[in-house]
Formats: C-alpha cells, structure tokens, sequence
C-alpha cells in the first residue's frame, strides 16, 4: 500500500528496522564494525649511525616515529564508511632503535553519526641497516675532487677557509658529504661525495672570488650498462686579492674588490680606477707591507709626510682617503722610490 514502509527484521537482536546493513540492524552492525582489517607484519630498516629510516625507496632523516606511523598508514586498508579518521601510534623506541618493539594503533573516526574508538596491539620490527649515505662515507666513496688552487701563488689561509664554508653549505644542500681533505703544495684537494654537489660548490666560488675553473672528467668503470665519470674540478682563483697593491697602466692602484668585476683605487689621489682586467695587472705588493709614518702638514690639496727611510720631508698629493691629521700617524708604501699613502686600517 502506498505510503507505508515496509520494517524489516534484524536477524541478530530482532529489532525492526526499516533498512539493514550488511544483513543486520545499523546498532548491530555498528557494534561489529572494525575501521582495520587486521595489521600487517611491519620491518623497518633504521641506520644505525645516522637514525635514517628507509621509507618508499629511500633513506630518510627525520623522526622515526613518524615514519613508522607513515608507513603503517601505508600498509593498512581502513573502512571507506569511516568518516573524519584520526590514527595515533604509541611506541616506546629504544636507544639507538632495533629488535621487536611493542606499539598501539589507535584510531578514532565517525560512522552513521556514531563515535568510535579502536585500539590495536601490534609489534614492529626494527632492522638496523647502514644507509647509502653511510656505506659510503664509511668506505670512502668519492665522485669529485675540488682542487682550490690560486694563479702563481698559494691560496691565504682566509681563502680556504672561506671557499670549504662554502663547499660545505653546497654539500648539505645536496645532501652529500666530503670524504675527506688533503692539504697540498699549492692549495687544499676537497673529495667530496656528489658530482652535483662538487659542481655547485665550484661554481659558487668562482661567482664570490672570480677566477676559473676546469672540469676533467675521468671514466672509472660501467654500470647498467652506463659509463661511470669521476670528476676532477679545478678551482683556480685570480692572482689577486683585495689589499694587493698594482700597476694598472702604469699607475698604482690598490684592489679593493677581486672578483667578477676587479675594483680599485689610485693611490695617487684616492679616485676610484676604472673598468681593469687582471690580465693589464702587474703585482707589487700588499697592503700589509705598508710602514708607518708622520704626517708632517696638510695643505688644500697636498700634504707632507715624513719618508720613514730617508726621514725627509716629502710633499703628495692629497687622496680622498685621508682622514688622518697632522702630526698623526699615516701608513705608505714605497715604490720605485716613489712614496704613496695607503688608507688607514679602519678604511
């Protein structure tokens, strides 16, 4: 008849009900639901020396217990009929981890409007196992060697230092490592783990302190089918540095900046030099070579300064630099028997 709704029977509680669900009431239905088939056998496989995990076909550095729960997410089927889902997992990791360790899923979630709650009793197996990263530090794997050298001189020790910062800023951007650093005549070789992050770092180094660099490749055997290169990048930086002292077309000028645009200024009269080319260089030395000496007198646009070797009174020109006053103490060098003042250690 229409307009009446034909109950049906719950076979379980007997209740009348005006649909089932799975053949049974929605309470009794409710009452026997599981949100998870039940758990699989769980192996994870934890590096020993740096707590990298291995997750989807790669180590991983994080947090272990989220990676665990990441991959027991990934490995259970829950209900599609379960609604607003919450999955927590609590388990007590040794120190470093490994063995059997106990751990409880908990899952909350909604279903027919219903709260539920389940919890699941479960063991997973931690396997200690090096990763690639330390397998290979370990046996010293390298694909590229950074050679940091300098044209005709040895690299300063700031130098170094500056370009393995650097390196290392590239290296951990690439998720490398350096093998190992061996000191040599006339520089520092750097071997470093990743073809990628050796090149970056090169490159870098040439874009702070100019200069150039060479790369060699080198076949060191076949796998897959795939040649296999070792790389040797030369790093060479230019035969200046900022505080050198030059002839630039036969004026003095002292380098204030050596990189991808050489900078500088005359020391005859403190203007900034124009656009140099390291090739119209020729080196006369340091800033750090310079001797102290006695401003005697300042003109309008000349000074005097005692010449610390012959002690006799030497009239210059006076650079924009100067900011030092009479009777004070002035740096100068002496050239061709030309004597220059140089800016003061504050400049």
């Amino acid at each position: 008849m229409k307009g009446v709704v034909e109950l049906k029977f719950c076979p379980n509680c007997g209740e009348a009900t005006d649909e089932l669900i799975d053949h049974v009431c929605k309470n009794c239905f409710i009452r026997t639901f599981k949100a998870v088939e039940a758990l699989p056998e769980l192996e994870i496989r934890v590096c020993p020396n740096c707590g990298a995990y291995y997750h989807r076909g790669k180590w991983i550095e994080g947090d272990l217990k989220k990676g665990i729960t990441d991959e027991v997410v990934r490995n259970i089927k829950v209900s599609d009929l379960l609604e607003k889902t919450e999955i927590k997992l609590d388990c007590e990791l040794g120190e470093p981890p490994g063995g059997i360790v106990p751990a409880v899923l908990r899952i909350e979630g909604e279903i027919f409007n219903q709260s539920i709650k389940e919890e699941h009793n479960f063991n997973i197996k931690i396997k200690r196992e090096s990763c690639v990263r330390c397998s290979r530090m370990a046996g010293g794997y390298y694909e590229a060697i950074v050679q940091i050298r300098a044209e005709g001189r040895r690299p300063s020790g700031e130098e170094i230092d500056s370009c393995l910062v650097i390196l290392a800023e590239r290296v951990e951007g690439h998720a490398s490592f350096v093998t190992k650093l061996i000191d040599v005549k006339n520089g520092v070789d750097v071997y470093v783990a990743s073809k990628s992050a050796a090149q970056d770092g090169a490159r870098e180094i040439i874009k702070r302190f100019g200069g150039e660099r060479c790369v060699s490749p080198k076949l060191i055997g076949r796998r897959g089918g795939r040649d296999l290169y070792r790389l040797t990048i030369l790093v060479r930086l230019p035969r200046f540095v900022s505080g050198d002292i030059v002839y630039f077309r036969g004026r003095v000028v002292l380098l204030t900046s050596v990189s991808k645009h050489t900078e500088g200024i005359y020391l005859e009269n403190g203007m900034k030099a124009g656009k140099m080319d390291l090739s119209d260089l020729k080196f006369c030395m340091n800033v750090s070579d310079a001797e102290e000496a006695v401003l005697l007198v300042i003109y309008e646009k000349e000074v005097e300064v005692l010449d610390p070797e012959t002690f006799k009174a030497v009239t210059l020109k006076k650079p924009l630099f100067l900011t030092e006053s009479a009777g004070e103490e002035v740096r100068v060098i002496k050239i061709d028997d030309r004597v220059f003042l140089v800016p003061g250690k504050g400049h």
